[in-house]
């Protein structure tokens, strides 16, 4: 695929749809006229299949060199999409996406069992969305209205990340059950609005099995990760408020702590605990910054 200069792809139809790529974009974005809010490289019609075979012939530079280790191409690397069409799913299980973004306009049911994607990511607008997970994606991305989403998996994760909306009429927000993710991850980052209503870190109680937490934004009921007791490593990031926070020593297995533009009061009781457990056994990563 030419660089820099414009081309033409059948995406929905012959020659459907004129694209200019310059040279080290990694991804391609898909949105749907008059639906989808932002901007993207193409927009299609609702409600039209989409040819996504025609990526097939499309490659990076190394790709290129290497064409015999990817007879279905391997450009974009990255993909994003906001329409209804999930022929990429199926499309995926012989061309191997490394992200996939989704935002789905209309209700769906997903199944991702055989699907090749290593990071797939979900954003939930007022559809409900229903997914079924399969052995290859191994991070797990959602945001928006995370109520609308249902999530059924057998494999584990490497990384739940989630980015909740919470500029509802929540005073505090909690996040939703998973009951099919709560022993399936083992990593698990929540990315809370600064502004706005705290996110209620109980409702973190369900991933027990986690090993890795990272926080940012607004939280409240921090006390409670005292029982994640399996965790080895934790980040606070723009955390404002760090009452009841349990002492670092709280959790046997922490190798690594992080906190970011946390308040310094609180920090400097962090450091102080940070060098009492440096005393006994050492860490991995630590880094404490305050505001």
């Amino acid at each position: 695929m030419e660089r820099n200069s414009p081309i033409y792809i059948s995406l929905t139809g012959e020659n459907s749809h004129k694209i200019n790529i310059p040279p080290g974009q990694g991804s391609f974005s898909i949105g749907t006229k008059k639906a989808s809010p932002g901007k993207y490289d193409v927009l299609v019609d609702t409600d039209v299949p989409i040819n996504w075979n025609v990526f097939n012939e499309m490659y990076t530079p190394h790709g290129k060199q290497n064409a015999d280790r990817y007879p279905n191409g391997d450009w974009p690397r990255f993909l994003y999409y906001s329409g209804n069409d999930t022929g990429f799913i199926q499309w995926s299980e012989k061309r191997k996406i490394e992200r996939m973004h989704w935002s789905p306009l209309a209700p769906v049911k997903a199944d991702f069992t055989k699907a090749n994607i290593y990071e797939l990511s979900i954003h939930a607008s007022s559809h409900p969305i229903e997914l079924t997970l399969g052995e290859h994606i191994q991070k797990l991305f959602l945001s928006g209205n995370l109520e609308n989403i249902t999530v059924k998996t057998s494999t584990p994760l490497l990384l739940l990340q989630l980015a909740p909306k919470t500029d509802l009429p929540h005073t505090i927000y909690k996040l939703p059950d998973f009951p099919h993710l709560s022993k399936m991850v083992d990593s698990v980052h929540v990315d809370n609005a600064i502004v706005g209503p705290p996110m209620d870190c109980n409702s973190l109680l369900q991933f027990k099995n986690t090993k890795s937490l990272n926080l940012s934004g607004n939280i409240t009921n921090i006390d409670a990760l005292a029982e994640l007791t399996d965790l080895e490593s934790l980040g606070l990031r723009t955390v404002s408020d760090l009452t009841g926070m349990p002492a670092l020593a709280t959790w046997a297995k922490l190798n690594s702590f992080i906190g970011w533009n946390i308040e310094e009061t609180q920090g400097k009781i962090l450091q102080r605990e940070l060098k009492t457990i440096l005393a006994e056994r050492q860490m991995g990563y630590i880094g404490i910054e305050t505001t």
